[in-house]
């Protein structure tokens, strides 16, 4: 992945407009910046060396959905470029273009295996909404 494709990748236009544009300082109470605009340049930074590894730790706790959708792009072109990324995270949105999962409790593993194999197992429709079905993730004694 080049420069270019990582900016377009993370969606960061919002970022070329700020001041210094990728040299923002970034650091918890940054007045300036919202938490989705810090974890926006944080991932375009991670992705503008090209890595081969990437470890993101609830890359989308403060995403928008338009960031959200930022955050699956940059993983699914990652992967394609042969980067080996590991998502942790508990917003179902983080794992979308993921291929495998490993659910811990209690830092224990309760499941790994293909991203659909293990959601299937864990997760059944709410019913009564009114709405799309939704999925709610169950717990190990449910």
């Amino acid at each position: 992945m080049d420069y270019w494709c990582g900016v377009s990748v993370c969606n960061s236009d919002l970022i070329l407009k700020l001041p210094s544009s990728y040299a923002t300082e970034v650091f918890s109470g940054n007045s300036v910046l919202s938490g989705g605009q810090i974890q926006r340049i944080a991932l375009a930074r991670a992705v503008f060396r090209k890595p081969k590894l990437i470890v993101l730790d609830e890359p989308n706790s403060n995403l928008d959905p338009e960031g959200d959708a930022a955050l699956t792009n940059a993983i699914s072109s990652l992967r394609e470029q042969g980067s080996t990324l590991v998502v942790m995270a508990h917003r179902p949105s983080a794992i979308a273009a993921v291929n495998y999962v490993l659910m811990l409790q209690d830092g224990k593993q309760m499941e790994f295996g293909p991203k659909e194999e293990v959601l299937r197992k864990f997760t059944k429709p709410v019913e009564g909404t009114g709405k799309k079905q939704k999925i709610r993730v169950l717990h190990a004694n449910e």
